[in-house]
């Protein structure tokens, strides 16, 4: 579909952007991080100013004292630095503009935004399960905000009263910083997104086709269900397969296919059912009930097989029709009874 090749291209778009940009993210993350070593470590407004001479980090016996504060005044070492000061040096030591960096971030959140809001209408427009819709509308990507919340420190022990009852000062390093690890984490945060929205259209592609009203041979529920199981006896992934090629063949009219898959399934099956052939599942497992049900499959669907399969050219051929191949009710029970055998491990 247009619409949803548009969503992935976005995608594509949008990772491509936060891709090119991270190695320019971290360099400003590990800019930050030496800034902070010079840091007064506390976001009271009177302290949060505070650091040591040139941005350098202090030794242990010069480090700021937190309990203690301004109340005997300001460290040696220890100096006001305002906000430009900061950008400045954040600026100089990475090479990277901070207006860039706040530009690219800006673009991530709001394109995020818009792809999620993409995906959600065209799940929604198309019917695909409310619990797929769900997932995707309210799937998050840990915002600037988010990091800033987790790495700026708010608990101090302090005695400087006057310090404590100023609030709290939002010191620049730390406020790049969690822009810069938004963006460096972006794309790996954006995979998950993509994982869940392939998922959700994977899924879709075995339970309905939004594009026509093709007719379906076996019940694609049946074969999500099959294509779910996990055991380590049986791999039904070629089963799955056949399932999913001989609804293709049905809904383009190709009968003799049908009726050759149709018997390779039937060929397929019998060890599961512990059995040698299909003539013995057919004739000796299960009730009475299911016994009827599955000997046409036997008797009538396998030698209708045969004539497509064995039988040599003809003056006059005339080709299968889809009453001879409607054997949908009768395969629809036998594979439920592989799904049970095989859950009931």
């Amino acid at each position: 579909m247009i619409i949803l090749e548009k969503i992935k291209e976005h995608i594509t778009q949008l990772d491509g952007k936060a891709s090119s940009f991270q190695e320019s993210a971290k360099k400003i993350t590990s800019v930050c991080s030496m800034i902070g070593k010079s840091w007064s470590g506390s976001s009271f407004v009177p302290h949060a100013k505070l650091f040591f001479t040139d941005f350098k980090e202090p030794k242990v016996s010069q480090r700021f004292n937190i309990e203690w504060g301004l109340i005997y005044g300001l460290p040696d070492g220890w100096e006001e630095k305002n906000d430009e000061e900061i950008r400045e040096k954040i600026e100089k030591d990475s090479g990277v503009s901070l207006d860039k960096l706040k530009e690219i971030s800006v673009e991530l959140e709001n394109g995020f935004t818009d792809i999620q809001r993409e995906a959600v209408l065209f799940l929604s427009e198309n019917n695909y399960p409310g619990p797929d819709i769900e997932k995707i509308e309210k799937y998050t990507i840990q915002s600037a905000t988010d990091i800033f919340n987790s790495i700026f420190p708010t608990k101090f022990m302090t005695r400087d009263s006057g310090a404590a009852m100023t609030g709290y000062y939002v010191v620049p390093h730390i406020y790049y910083d969690a822009i810069a690890r938004y963006v460096s984490n972006f794309s790996n945060e954006f995979k998950g997104f993509s994982f869940e929205l392939e998922k959700a259209l994977s899924k879709n592609n075995l339970t309905k086709n939004s594009d026509d009203n093709r007719a379906y041979y076996v019940d694609n529920s049946r074969i999500l269900r099959l294509s779910e199981i996990r055991s380590d006896k049986y791999d039904l992934t070629k089963l799955v397969e056949m399932c999913k090629e001989l609804n293709d063949n049905y809904s383009l009219e190709n009968y003799l296919s049908c009726g050759m898959i149709l018997r390779a399934i039937l060929d397929h099956l019998p060890p599961i059912f512990n059995k040698p052939n299909f003539k013995e599942v057919a004739s000796n497992y299960g009730t009475k009930s299911f016994k009827d049900i599955i000997l046409p499959l036997e008797d009538s669907a396998r030698k209708i097989s045969d004539l497509y399969l064995h039988n040599q050219v003809q003056k006059k051929e005339i080709l299968p029709n889809k009453t001879q191949v409607s054997f949908q009710p009768n395969l629809d029970v036998l594979l439920s009874e592989v799904i049970r055998i095989i859950e009931s491990e």
